[in-house]
């Protein structure tokens, strides 16, 4: 409850009568990705991917990229690696 001078505001309680459920296509016995690819969606991740465009378009266009630049160390990011990255930073806690 919050009480100003002149205020005083008490929250509206609601009696929820159902069972919580989510409201979603998921298999019989959904896995963590299968929750988790509610929120990212392949199109989601598709975009997040599509930064390998920018990395091949900036290899192509720096011809003199020194041998030790870790430009050099660049491999393609797909969906499944994505998702893999993603899961990880949230089980951290780093998001």
């Amino acid at each position: 409850m919050f009480e100003d001078d002149h205020v005083q505001f008490i929250p509206f309680v609601i009696d929820f009568q159902q069972k919580a459920k989510v409201m979603a296509p998921l298999p019989d016995d959904p896995s963590p990705l299968d929750f988790m690819k509610l929120y990212f969606t392949k199109h989601v991740i598709d975009l997040i991917v599509e930064t390998n465009r920018y990395a091949e378009q900036y290899m192509t266009n720096n011809v003199m990229i020194p041998p030790h630049s870790p430009v050099n160390r660049w491999h393609a990011t797909e969906r499944d690696g994505m998702y893999t990255f993603l899961g990880l930073t949230i089980l951290m806690g780093i998001v």
